[in-house]
Order: structure tokens, then C-alpha cells, then sequence
């Protein structure tokens, strides 16, 4: 009987190790996917998927010169003059309602062309759509710089995101 409890115990502690360990990983895959909360200039950390998470964090706080300052100057120039005539106030809601209803974002195929160049694509994830873009970096005094940004392809998912999973079908 002492031998059953002991081996018991060692499968009691083997399947609470298991457990805790599948919650660290999914807990970690759900991070992941969420949109991060960055409040500092986190694109200074050297690659350009943090320069993304810069640019998502300004565009969604609204905060019209962190948007700015992810682009190179010709791009910024560009975008100055589309919002040329237009509020601040203004365009710090156009970049808050671009965020409305994205459930999270990625960045996939990241390519380093070379130490300075890099591409990637941007995937804004909605209930009921994606939306990728194709961004172009370069780097720029330590900090990776928009150089463009191609239009939207949106593709529409046969299951809209955030479905739950039916496991009896």
C-alpha cells in the first residue's frame, strides 16, 4: 500500500508540473498575439518588429509625433503634407479609429536584406478580417525607420477570429 501512495504522489506532482507548464506556455502564445501596451520608445531596442510595436502603440494612443517619428524623413514629409490643414486633435483620431476593432496585430516574414534594410509584413487582426501590409525599414542612426508601407490587403477568414472551438464536431 505505501508503494501505491508513493507512486501516487509522483504522478500527482509529475501532472501539477505538466499543468504548470502548459499554463506558462499559453499564457506566454497569449501575450504573444495581444497587442502590446508600449508607453516608451522601445524601436531603440534594434529590430524592426519593435519599431512595429512603436508604431502600433502611437497609432493607438493617438499620439501624433510618436506616429511621425517611426517614419523616415520622405515618408513623414508625406504624411505631413496629407495632413496638412488638419488638426492635431484631428489626426490623433484618425490614428486612434485606424486601432478600432483590431483584436491584435503580427509581423510575419521579417527579412533582413541587410544590416541597414529590412522587410516584413504587417497583419492587423480583426473579428472579421486581416489586414496585411507590406513595410519596408531602414535603419537610421540606431533606429529602425519606416521607409513604406504598401495598401491594405484584406483578406476575409472562413471562421471570424475569437470563435470558440466546438470540440464534439
Amino acid at each position: 500500500m505505501e508503494m501505491t501512495s508513493s507512486r501516487q504522489r509522483r504522478l500527482l506532482g509529475i501532472t501539477m508540473a505538466i499543468l504548470i507548464m502548459g499554463s506558462v506556455v499559453a499564457v506566454a502564445a497569449r501575450n504573444r498575439l495581444a497587442a502590446p501596451s508600449v508607453k516608451t520608445d522601445i524601436a531603440s531596442s534594434g529590430s524592426p518588429e519593435a519599431a512595429i510595436a512603436q508604431l502600433q502603440a502611437a497609432q493607438e494612443r493617438g499620439d501624433v509625433s510618436a506616429y511621425l517619428d517611426c517614419f523616415s524623413a520622405a515618408e513623414r514629409e508625406s504624411l505631413e503634407k496629407r495632413w496638412q490643414g488638419v488638426s492635431q486633435s484631428q489626426i490623433a483620431s484618425e490614428l486612434r479609429h485606424k486601432s478600432v476593432g483590431v483584436m491584435g496585430w503580427a509581423t510575419a516574414n521579417v527579412k533582413l536584406i541587410d544590416a541597414d534594410h529590412a522587410e516584413l509584413i504587417l497583419e492587423s487582426i480583426r473579428e472579421d478580417s486581416v489586414d496585411r501590409q507590406s513595410v519596408t525599414l531602414r535603419r537610421e542612426a540606431n533606429r529602425w525607420k519606416i521607409t513604406s508601407v504598401s495598401s491594405t490587403d484584406r483578406t476575409i477568414p472562413k471562421i471570424p477570429y475569437g470563435t470558440p472551438v466546438d470540440a464534439s464536431q
